[in-house]
Formats: structure tokens, C-alpha cells, sequence
């Protein structure tokens, strides 16, 4: 097996240490990476780092000069074959750079990078192509780049096609190849070479439904044999992944942690939904909401149910019944209306909904301050921070559609709470379990 060591020069090369165990196929030790916010500043320190080293002068690569900043620093971790290691974090958090790092785009500032067998990478859109080649060209192109032969390259070469899935636009220049296309095709090549150390960016994320199932389908494949580092935004992509994961904040580690469902719960606290969001046609006048743990057995909660109209967070427990009230007016001009629950996650999409419409066909407006509940005999939504989004319609018969009357956004943020992490699902489903002999 290649072992392969990526030092900051002039450093000494380093062997693979041969006290580490020998699944651990990625190594990485204090490594930091600078860079310098003013470009004709970094331009003179190129230069005088590469004089400096032509004439043997090791420049100390472990300060800040004048506009130099740390994109990430004194970053350690190991990754054994069959992990799938989530590098998560706000934007500018490090983690794209310090993928370039692993990858050998960028050298070290600091610390050692060290790895086992072939490391493929899917970094950034259209990397590694050349435009004016065709597809086909690339992959024999990438293929040797990731360390194939090129015997190796033409026995897998329909494979790789076929996995791509661009049919005859594989001897088309990949100038011409759609953002998907170009995707695919480095997907394809990547994931096609028996990588020991699979790295993948964002890039993922512009592939259709169709190659995005196929993708993680041969990314789980790759997890059984070898190791996956993955970043990604999406926790929904993460938690089906990954097994372990690393919280990134400006360029340091905030957390580590072979729970996967601790790293997103800490990466999600990171984020609000910002502000109350109202679109309102005057018809209508919202006194009170509210959404809380129901117990038909604590009065205390009749009493107390009703809040003003402030933006709120709520802590929910997991499987427990949950209750929602709203009391409210609606003008007299409007007779019939019905309800929206809409829950909303982080990124604005919509996890569940409940429509009053399933249990009544509409309320019927009596021009006084009305209480509407609705209960939820079990709120299964995996742990974490959600928004309400309450929506009240005009109805006017079967015969014409409902008309907005308004839409209430994030007036309450909830948190559901549980002790363990039990998935990557949004939803939770109950069942009553049994077994036969």
C-alpha cells in the first residue's frame, strides 16, 4: 500500500507513523493554512518564500505577516477504512481549503498530512478538465491524475460512461457540457478508480434526483471498503452518510465527534430563522398563539395557554403529544375559513403540514374572538430547531378556490429534544411493535 505524506516545504518527508493503526488510511496532525487578504502583498511573499527557499532559508511559516489570516489552524484528526467523516460549518468556516489541503491542491502552512492508498476527490465543478478536450478524453486525463493505469482506465472506461450517463455528448469538448454534465462525469471518474479515500465537496448538490440517488447508492459502496470525507450544507445528505463529524467555526474545531447527530444538533444551534414574517389582508386580527407539550392531566395548561404575539422558542419533547391554539378575530366580510400548520426546517423547507380541512370542512366565522386547538397525539420530528408557519384561508364554496386571508412565518421556533440521536429522517414514524414465535 502508497503511503503518501503532504509536509509544508522544506520539511523532511515524513513515513507514515507505524504506531497508528492500520485502518487509519488518513492522518492529519496540527495543520494550519494560511493566506493573505491583499493580493499584490501575497504576490511579495511568494516570491520571497521561493527565493528564500532556492537559496536554503526555511521562512517560519507558523506567524501572521502583515494581511495574512488563518483560514484554518491546528487542525487534527485520523480516518479509519469504513468511516464517512462530515467536515461541516458556516461559509468561510475552512472547510473547502482545508479539503485542497488533504487533496495536495494547497501545501501546509503547518503540521503533516498523511494517507494511505489512492485518495479521488470531487472538489470543485470542472476541476481537472481540460475545456477543449472531449469527455472522453478528460477521463483517460483525470483517471491517470488519481494514479490509474492506463490498462486500468480502458478496462473501466465503459463503466465510467455508463455511470456518467451523457451518452453521445462523451466525445463533445466539455466547454460545451452543462454545470450537471461536468458533475457526472468527475463523479464518475472518482468514484469508478477504487479510491481507498473518497473526498467530496458541495459539487454533489448540482446533479439532478436521478444521479444524486445513484451517487450516494456508490458512495455507501465506497464506505464499506474504504474511508469518505464529505462536506455538505445539507444535514439531511450528512446524517444518511455520515458516521462521524467535525464542526468547523472560523477556522478551528469546535466540535469532534464519532455521534453524527450531535455535530448537526451543534452545527444547526449556529442559526435562526431571523424575524417575523406577516402577509396579512387586514381581515383578520391574531390575539394569541401558542404550541406546547399537551398533558390532559395538567389543568395548569388550560389556563396558561394563550401568549401574546411575540416571536417565541419552544421546547419540545420527541413522541409527545403537542398542542397548537390560536385565538383570533376574523372580519365579519369573511364567512367560511380553514388552517395551515406548516412546519418549516433551517433551510426553508417544508417538513410536515396539517390542514384543518382533514378533520373539518371549514369554520364557520361567528364575528367574536374564536380558540381554534389542534393536537397531535405524537410529534416525531427528529431532533432539532424548526419553525411554525400558520396560514388562515377564505373559503367560497367548492365551486371557487380558497383566497389567502394571511400567513403568519416563524412567530413561534420550536426545538425538539431526545436524548439520542435516531436518524437522518425528518420524521420519525410510531408503530406498535410486536413479535410471534
Amino acid at each position: 500500500m502508497n503511503i503518501t505524506t503532504k509536509t509544508p516545504m522544506p520539511q523532511q518527508h515524513l513515513l507514515f507513523s507505524p504506531d497508528l493503526p492500520k485502518d487509519v488510511v488518513l492522518s492529519v496532525k496540527n495543520v494550519s493554512k494560511k493566506f493573505c487578504r491583499n493580493l499584490k502583498r501575497s504576490m511579495f511573499y511568494g516570491i520571497k518564500d521561493l527565493s528564500q527557499n532556492l537559496i536554503g532559508i526555511c521562512p517560519d511559516r507558523t506567524i501572521l505577516r502583515k494581511d495574512e489570516f488563518w483560514a484554518f489552524k491546528d487542525v487534527s484528526f485520523e480516518v479509519r477504512r469504513g468511516d464517512a467523516l462530515a467536515l461541516i460549518g458556516k461559509n468561510g468556516s475552512g472547510k473547502s481549503t482545508l479539503l485542497r489541503v488533504l487533496n495536495g491542491i494547497f501545501p501546509p502552512d503547518k503540521g503533516t498530512v498523511q494517507y494511505r492508498g489512492r485518495m479521488s476527490a470531487l472538489i470543485a465543478l470542472g476541476a481537472g478538465f481540460h475545456p477543449h478536450m472531449t469527455g472522453r478524453e478528460n477521463i483517460f486525463l483525470n483517471a491517470a491524475i488519481l494514479g490509474m493505469k492506463q490498462l486500468e482506465i480502458k478496462n473501466k472506461l465503459d463503466e465510467i460512461i455508463d455511470f456518467a450517463d451523457i451518452g453521445d455528448f462523451i466525445d463533445m469538448p466539455v466547454a460545451n457540457y452543462s454545470s450537471g454534465m461536468k458533475v457526472r462525469l468527475g463523479f464518475s471518474v472518482a468514484i469508478q478508480c477504487d479510491p481507498d479515500i473518497l473526498v467530496i465537496d458541495e459539487v454533489l448538490s448540482v446533479g439532478d434526483i436521478g444521479f444524486k440517488t445513484k451517487s450516494y447508492n456508490a458512495i455507501t459502496k465506497v464506505i464499506d471498503r474504504a474511508a469518505v470525507v464529505f462536506v455538505s450544507h445539507s444535514m439531511t445528505h450528512v446524517g444518511r452518510l455520515c458516521n462521524r463529524g467535525i464542526l468547523l467555526d472560523q477556522g478551528r474545531i469546535e466540535m469532534m465527534s464519532d455521534n453524527i447527530g450531535e455535530v448537526i444538533d451543534a452545527y444547526t444551534a449556529m442559526f435562526g430563522f431571523g424575524q417575523v414574517e406577516i402577509a396579512s389582508t387586514g381581515r383578520e386580527r391574531l390575539l394569541g398563539i401558542s404550541m406546547m407539550n399537551f398533558d390532559p392531566g395538567d389543568p395548569e395548561l388550560v389556563l396558561h395557554e394563550l401568549n401574546v404575539i411575540t416571536p417565541l422558542m419552544v421546547d419540545l419533547e420527541f413522541g409527545k403529544p403537542v398542542m397548537i391554539i390560536l385565538k383570533l378575530e376574523i372580519a365579519p366580510s369573511v364567512k367560511w375559513f380553514d388552517v395551515t400548520y406548516s412546519v418549516l426546517g433551517l433551510e426553508q423547507g417544508l417538513i410536515a403540514q396539517s390542514f384543518s380541512t382533514t378533520s373539518v370542512a371549514f369554520f364557520e366565522n361567528k364575528n367574536v374572538p374564536m380558540t381554534i386547538k389542534a393536537l397531535f397525539n405524537s410529534f416525531n420530528l427528529k431532533q432539532g430547531k424548526y419553525s411554525l408557519k400558520v396560514q388562515l384561508r377564505e373559503s367560497k364554496g367548492r365551486e371557487h378556490a380558497s383566497e389567502n386571508i394571511a400567513i403568519y412565518k416563524h412567530f413561534i421556533q420550536f426545538r425538539v429534544c431526545n436524548d439520542s440521536f435516531l436518524g437522518a429522517a425528518s420524521i420519525q414514524l410510531d408503530a406498535n411493535w410486536t413479535i410471534e414465535m
